[in-house]
């Protein structure tokens, strides 16, 4: 029996991207993962998205029976999704002559995000293979649980549009899947929940002294956020909270993530924590590799 051969689409984003950025977060952490272990299952996986970079190969060897192919559709920058939108009959044409040139046919279609709902979409027609989505987050819950949010309506008919072709959907959790019933009716019988999960080789307790002082840090309170800097986020609040603690030991505020793009806003938080007396107390650290998270979690609070 060959090994089913799957085509992950991530068009908006590379899993290979550094998580922290503008555009690179946990989608991209769960992508990269969930695509090893299925390779190491014996898979075979190419993982799609669009060249935001001109120095980008095409193809990267990820791990054994898994690689990420980055295809020209657009310029070779980053763009905002409406802007990807755009481009995605482009995206979905190199997809197709990606396949052609290396004669590979896709068992499974496994898109990520709504704008990789859509090419998903088409792909499912293109090849005749079953469809499975998950978004991650959802525009019309975003726009819902925060004032600073306005998903576009596009978003919203994309998603809606995908939940009803998909053959099937995953949601991270048991309220996700609730809220993709009651906003936007999908089938229920087409849901499934599968917890999102932790790389316990990596994350795992440690020694605090021990991190701190491979961090460099003082004995102090430490509050840590890792994250992309974003208003949705509520790095905001953070700092309005710590404003309010009062303690024998001073507490401080660790802020891990953001990129070149995310700038303005980390200049905000610096004048908000400036406002608020205590710019003193909060760092922003910005994106560090992966494999350095464990050490922060370790020294924090």
């Amino acid at each position: 029996m060959t090994a089913p051969r799957v085509a992950v689409i991530s068009v908006h984003t590379s899993p290979l991207a550094r998580p922290g950025g503008a555009k690179a977060g946990g989608l991209n952490v769960y992508v990269v993962e969930l695509t090893r272990r299925l390779a190491a299952l014996g898979c075979s996986i190419d993982i799609f998205s669009r060249v935001a970079s001109p120095d980008t190969p095409e193809v990267i060897e990820v791990a054994p029976g898994l690689r990420a192919v980055h295809l020209r559709a657009g310029p070779a920058r980053p763009l905002s999704p409406e802007a990807i939108y755009e481009h995605l009959d482009e995206f979905q044409a190199e997809v197709l002559r990606f396949a052609e040139q290396e004669g590979a046919r896709y068992d499974l279609v496994h898109s990520h995000y709504w704008l990789s709902g859509l090419v998903g979409q088409r792909l499912k027609a293109d090849w005749g293979v079953p469809h499975v989505v998950m978004f991650h987050t959802l525009g019309e819950v975003k726009n819902r649980a925060s004032l600073s949010e306005n998903e576009p309506g596009l978003r919203i008919r994309s998603e809606a549009e995908v939940l009803q072709g998909a053959d099937h959907v995953v949601c991270a959790t048991e309220h996700e899947r609730s809220l993709v019933r009651q906003l936007y009716g999908a089938d229920p019988e087409k849901i499934s929940v599968i917890p999102l999960g932790v790389d316990l080789d990596r994350f795992r307790p440690g020694a605090k002294e021990e991190a701190r002082a491979a961090l460099g840090l003082k004995d102090e309170r430490i509050v840590l956020f890792v994250g992309r800097i974003e208003p949705l986020k509520g790095v905001d609040i953070l700092i309005n909270a710590a404003a309010l603690v009062e303690s024998d030991i001073e507490c401080s505020v660790l802020i891990v993530g953001g990129d070149e793009s995310s700038q303005p806003q980390v200049a905000e938080l610096r004048e908000l924590a400036r406002e608020r007396g205590i710019e003193h107390r909060v760092a922003f650290v910005g994106a560090v590799d992966h494999e350095q998270l464990p050490l922060y979690y370790n020294a924090a609070d």
